[in-house]
Parts: structure tokens; sequence; C-alpha cells
């Protein structure tokens, strides 16, 4: 149990988050969220970010500088412009490399593996299992990408 807090958010609005267990679960794209009062649910590294980073610039994305999002150390994260988000991405591999390692062969698993509500058979499971990001799994699941192949 923690004391209650208070922060402002993006709209300004002053929040008080009683004293509580915050329980960190996995979103879709593979980030690390936790709920923050009734049905408000926020990423760890932007809650990191906002407690302890400055943004005198009032940059709005935040980047993990080793790729990893599961990394939500203070040291790891920096703000950014969406470009300069995009630019660490594809400089370190993170982006465009995706469609490459899904080859017909993995997207065939991928769909046959995959099952709802299974943490074994999850986005993010399958994403460690093929190498591939958990969002670009959802998207090869639900045929926005890779649609060619069966």
């Amino acid at each position: 149990m923690s004391l209650p807090r208070t922060y402002v958010d993006k709209d300004g609005s002053f929040c008080t988050v009683d004293g509580m267990t915050l329980t960190k679960t996995d979103d879709t794209r593979g980030y690390d969220r936790v709920s923050i009062g009734k049905n408000k649910q926020r990423r760890v590294h932007r809650l990191v970010a906002e407690a302890f980073i400055p943004n005198p610039l009032n940059l709005p994305e935040v980047n993990h500088k080793d790729g990893n999002k599961k990394n939500n150390c203070v040291t790891n994260l920096e703000w950014v412009t969406h470009q300069g988000n995009v630019v660490h991405a594809v400089e370190t591999g993170l982006f465009g490399e995706r469609a490459k390692k899904a080859t017909p062969e993995i997207v065939t698993a991928i769909r046959a593996e995959y099952i709802p509500y299974d943490r074994e058979h999850s986005t993010i499971a399958l994403g460690r299992k093929y190498g591939i990001d958990p969002a670009y799994v959802w998207r090869i699941i639900n045929g926005q990408k890779r649609k060619r192949i069966p």
C-alpha cells in the first residue's frame, strides 16, 4: 500500500490517487500499463517520464533509448518528437524490419497458434517467440498485415 498521490494530467486537472497497489498489465503493443482510478489506464514509461524527466520543450513522446518497451528505468527514457521517435526506431532496427521477419511460415504459425486470453499464446508471447513486435503480431492476426498469406 502506498500513500495518496496527487498529479496533474494532460488537461491540467489535479488528480489524487488514494494509496493502492498498482497492478501491471501488458497492452497489445507490448508496453506495460497500470490502472489508475476507475477505467483509466496509463503506460508506465509515460508515468515515469512525467514524474522524473523534465520536459522544458514540451515534447510529445517518450522514447525507450534501448528499444526495450519493458525497460521503464528513468535512465532509459527520454522526451522526443514523433519524428525523433521514428528515426530512432528505424536506426535501431525496431521499425521496418518487422515484415522481413514475418515470413509466410511464421505468419501461418502465428495465426494458428494465437488463442485469445491465453498468456502462453498471446500476441506478446508469440511476438517473443518469433522476434516480432506484439503490435505487428496483432495486425497479422486481424488481417491488417500480410493479408495475402492464408
